[in-house]
């Protein structure tokens, strides 16, 4: 009876240290992290370039760094990231009056975030330990911003001079670059199982079905026959027509 007891005494304390860990990371979360990712997000769109890239980069380093409070078995703080964050940046610098505080520099300012994006999209949505939720409509979210990207100025192809954006060096306009960080998403989230093809014998779930479709059907609209390239679609075997029965001779 003294052993029964105590085991129940035990499981309730993990119990109540579990739920104060989580009310804690919850409260860090609010209190601390998103407010100062929040922060760093509207100061990535400031007229002054050094102050915006300065942002920019403090902003990559916490989002995708080891220092990030929140809890990824949540998906709500993972949304309010993209929603509360990242997407909130890229639709200011799409918008024409934010880019005309620094036209020159503006073009860099929005690859830098479309890089961001990308990188966000894959360290955020596409690992090993991510809960099993619906993805679509956020991956559909970051395909009509990418559109957007490159389609907001047609003139303005190229960027002034080559910068690098953490190790990487962004030499190209965006109507090179865009595609470049798209191909590499589709191919983690296609290594990772989560766009799939179909084949032959199609054995993927209906949410593997639906995401191919959707992610098709807009990528289509602005890089047509883009999705194909990146991943090879096996042939689909063609229906064999029954044979004709032969006409019996007289």
């Amino acid at each position: 009876m003294e052993s029964s007891h105590m085991q129940r005494s035990q499981g309730e304390t993990r119990a109540v240290l579990l739920l104060l860990k989580y009310l804690l990371s919850l409260v860090a979360w609010r209190q601390l992290c998103l407010p100062l990712v929040s922060s760093l997000s509207r100061q990535s769109t400031n007229a002054s370039r050094e102050v915006r890239h300065s942002a920019i980069s403090q902003l990559q380093r916490l989002l995708l760094g080891p220092y990030m409070i929140y809890d990824e078995t949540d998906h709500n703080q993972v949304d309010e990231i993209f929603n509360r964050v990242i997407f909130p940046l890229l639709d200011e610098l799409l918008k024409q009056p934010v880019f005309l505080r620094d036209p020159k520099g503006m073009s860099e300012t929005r690859l830098r975030a479309s890089a961001l994006l990308c990188k966000a999209f894959m360290h955020f949505e596409v690992h090993d330990n991510r809960p099993e939720v619906d993805i679509r409509l956020l991956w559909i979210q970051v395909l009509d911003l990418l559109d957007r990207l490159m389609n907001i100025d047609k003139k303005d192809q190229l960027v002034s001079a080559p910068f690098n954006f953490g190790n990487v060096p962004l030499i190209f306009g965006k109507y090179e670059a865009v595609p470049e960080s798209l191909k590499n998403v589709v191919l983690v989230m296609n290594a990772a199982e989560i766009l799939v093809p179909p084949s032959a014998d199609d054995h993927r779930n209906e949410r593997q079905r639906t995401l191919w479709s959707a992610t098709q059907e807009r990528m289509d609209r602005f890089l047509p026959g883009f999705l194909a390239e990146v991943i090879s679609i096996p042939p689909m075997p063609t229906p064999q027509e029954p044979p004709t029965p032969a006409v019996p001779t007289s």
